[in-house]
């Protein structure tokens, strides 16, 4: 039995989102299943400590994506060439991209679709190749996996796909994402935030992360409440940042408002668990892995009330209207002023992180996978 897979956001030191749930997913496959072949696809060099199974074979595909045109000389052209090769039983893509009408059974993951809700979002170049190819693969692939009922639902109105097509795999909480003794908050806040308390928001600094609008709620949460509570804004700086890095410098409150860039696995868990709260007023999620990475942690919530991250957080966190700077405003006062709430609400998260696990979502990957090598 043969399984290739499409593992090209496996980066060290770099994991996020789609490198996150491949490798959570895939190491479960590859463990659960020596008497499987698996081949890894990548389009850079990779680190050896990711693909360390007896069972795992590699493979470098050029040219590296750095733009969608690449994009489609990788799936249909280096990709599909080297399907020819191994003739696999199924491939498995993790990115919600794949080869346009493909040779062999192919199992695809779309995590979202904020491409189609979203597309200012993205550059031309980008909004074009998700636009014009993710329905495409999403038709002609033979099973498809995503993050939410949410994305479920909208992948089926959006494309017409029979929702027997989709199976749901929820993301899971890493390990180490577990609430952190109470003894080492005053170091982290120490390092972090100036010895304050401190809201946190963790994530890629993308547009769609709503970041302007939580600054803009900040900066009236300091202005009605005159608490000393900063906002920590933790995430990789990427093109997107330059407008909300630009206005925080302007504000009369930027000494308040933290940019410590992307923090490391090993200190995340930390910096969340010390934290007021979770600020994630996201506009759009397929699932909003930060959301269950603080419920593992133990902490209060303040999340946006719709896409996916009601279907997620559950009654662990306290919603506001993503688009409305002054019910964003609203939840920040209130978690700051109520530590009853935030009690209550903390107890919520660690009881609703046990609903998400790694090894259910492989169990169900497999079982589709394997009915798709089969018939």
């Amino acid at each position: 039995m043969k399984i290739a897979v499409n593992t090209r956001f496996l980066i060290k030191d770099r994991i996020e989102g789609i490198g996150r749930f491949t490798q959570e997913l895939v190491s479960r496959l590859v463990n659960s299943h020596p008497e499987v072949e698996f081949h890894f696809l990548f389009d850079e060099a990779y680190e050896s400590d990711l693909i360390d199974y007896k069972n795992v074979t590699p493979h470098v595909l050029f040219p590296p994506i750095k733009h969608a045109s690449l994009g489609k000389i990788w799936f249909d052209h280096s990709v599909r060439r080297k399907l020819r090769q191994l003739k696999p039983d199924v491939f498995l893509s993790t990115d919600s991209m794949n080869t346009l009408h493909p040779e062999f059974k192919t199992a695809t993951v779309i995590h979202d679709l904020n491409f189609e809700h979203f597309p200012e979002y993205f550059s031309p170049s980008w909004r074009n190749y998700y636009l014009n190819r993710v329905p495409v693969v999403a038709r002609e692939s033979d099973a498809i996996f995503t993050v939410s009922e949410f994305s479920a639902k909208d992948i089926t109105r959006q494309y017409g796909i029979d929702s027997e097509k989709i199976t749901v795999i929820y993301n899971g909480a890493s390990t180490q994402f577990i609430p952190s003794s109470p003894n080492k908050f005053e170091s982290v806040k120490k390092r972090f935030s100036d010895g304050k308390e401190y809201f946190l928001f963790v994530g890629g600094m993308y547009h769609r992360k709503n970041l302007l609008r939580l600054f803009k709620a900040f900066e009236q949460f300091k202005e009605k409440s005159g608490s000393e509570t900063v906002l920590v804004m933790a995430g990789r700086h990427v093109s997107d940042s330059v407008e909300v890095i630009s206005e925080i410098k302007k504000s009369r409150f930027r000494a308040d408002i933290i940019t410590p860039g992307r923090i490391n696995d090993e200190d995340l868990p930390d910096l969340m668990s010390a934290a007021r709260a979770l600020t994630y007023v996201s506009v759009f999620e397929g699932f909003g892995m930060p959301v269950l990475e603080a419920m593992s942690c133990g902490i209060p919530i303040l999340t946006s009330n719709g896409t996916s991250l009601p279907e997620i957080a559950g009654d662990a966190a306290y919603y506001a209207d993503p688009f409305d700077v002054e019910s964003i405003c609203a939840g920040l006062v209130q978690l700051d002023s109520d530590p009853e709430l935030r009690a209550k609400l903390a107890e919520k998260a660690l009881t609703r992180a046990q609903l998400f696990k790694w090894d259910d979502g492989a169990e169900k990957a497999w079982t589709v996978l394997s009915k798709l090598i089969r018939f």
